[in-house]
């Protein structure tokens, strides 16, 4: 589905998810007044849905473990998410670091930029895209890497 008004006319809605979350999340929170708006807005919470479904696929942090990944956390006001495996996390032991936050989901890593990043649109956009490329988007992304990451 393509964008069609306002500055990201033209654009896909995959890419709007990806690259401009800030603005995604200003259509999550929009009450649509047309058909067209609604469909937008139904189709960024249906990417988002997904974003969410999808598995972390890197390696953990941890220097000698190597198994994979299956969540991850960010440390307050840092924009580089750190992955661990079940029996790395840091979050899993009984009482877990205070300044740390799970990453893993889309609305979350939103919050947390909000938060934690004083609300800067290149942190959250960053983040996004460190969790993306964690979920297996590549580095390089081009339009069909974009939709083929939704699918």
């Amino acid at each position: 589905m393509l964008i069609n008004f306002g500055k990201h006319s033209g654009k896909s809605v995959e890419r709007l998810v990806l690259k401009h979350p800030k603005y995604a999340l200003w259509l999550i929170n929009q009450c649509p007044q047309t058909d067209g708006f609604a469909r937008l807005v139904q189709e960024v919470e249906r990417l988002v849905t997904r974003f969410d479904d999808l598995p972390i696929v890197v390696c953990c942090s941890e220097k000698a473990c190597g198994a994979s990944a299956t969540s991850g956390t960010l440390h307050h006001g840092c924009t580089t998410p750190v992955w661990w495996c079940e029996a790395c996390d840091p979050l899993a032991v009984p009482r877990p670091p205070t300044k740390l936050v799970r990453a893993g989901s889309y609305l979350g890593t939103c919050s947390f930029a909000a938060e934690y990043c004083n609300g800067r649109e290149a942190d959250l956009a960053r983040l996004i895209k460190e969790l993306a490329q964690a979920k297996g988007l590549p580095k390089r992304a081009l339009e069909t890497d974009l939709l083929a990451f939704f699918t």
